[in-house]
């Protein structure tokens, strides 16, 4: 059986813990996927947040308003599906938490081996009480907000955002692959160009000359 984090976040709906959102509920869905479900909610009050364009490009041929960054709320229902990355999974869960009105019901799932076994120690970090359910080869947990740990939540913001690396020459944030690091391909590509190929800040750039090999 392989792992279904979708399936896992519906779950809780399907077997009646929670109720399908209502006419005039705003419902955001963080990282955000097509999902058999949805089709039964009302679809003009959910928005999507997706930045990877294939599965956006798909969101949107569903009928779904698609955005590419997490908009403000306040949302009456926020789902999310956590990233693996660990500091990415904090700053999505504290934006969620953000974005979702007090009384407002978070739902988040990811796959067993991608963190979801995490997932209730990180929203007991940020201050958010839940339940947790194994399904799937998933976790899904859900709770309403009430009280958060804003401390917290803003370092989890912070560390998940946009960030300096390399010594401050680039931006990046978690979740990107390699990140916080120049991966030995795109290194090794850069040393094999020309002088003065490559275009931008750091003209030339060269992984030997910045050192980082």
């Amino acid at each position: 059986m392989v792992a279904d984090p979708l399936k896992a976040l519906f779950h809780p709906f399907e077997t009646g813990v929670l109720p399908v959102p209502q006419a005039g509920q705003r419902v955001l869905f963080i990282n955000g996927r097509v999902a058999p479900p949805l089709s039964a909610w009302p679809q003009k009050n959910i928005i999507v947040q997706q930045y990877f364009k294939p599965w956006a490009d798909e969101t949107a041929r569903g009928g779904l308003k698609t955005v590419p960054e997490i908009p403000a709320g306040p949302f009456d229902i926020v789902l999310a599906l956590a990233p693996r990355q660990h500091d990415e999974a904090l700053h999505v869960m504290a934006a969620a938490l953000s974005a979702l009105k007090t009384d407002g019901t978070l739902i988040c799932a990811a796959a067993n081996t991608e963190g979801g076994k995490r997932l209730k120690k990180d929203a007991k970090y940020l201050g958010f009480s839940c339940a947790e359910e194994s399904k799937h080869k998933s976790r899904v947990i859900w709770g309403v907000k009430h009280t958060i740990d804003e401390a917290h939540c803003a370092e989890a913001t912070a560390i998940g955002g946009d960030r300096k690396v390399c010594g401050g020459r680039f931006v990046s944030r978690p979740g990107v692959f390699s990140w916080d690091r120049v991966d030995t391909g795109s290194a090794l590509l850069a040393n094999s160009l020309p002088a003065g190929a490559l275009a931008g800040t750091d003209r030339g750039f060269a992984e030997r000359d910045a050192g980082f090999l």
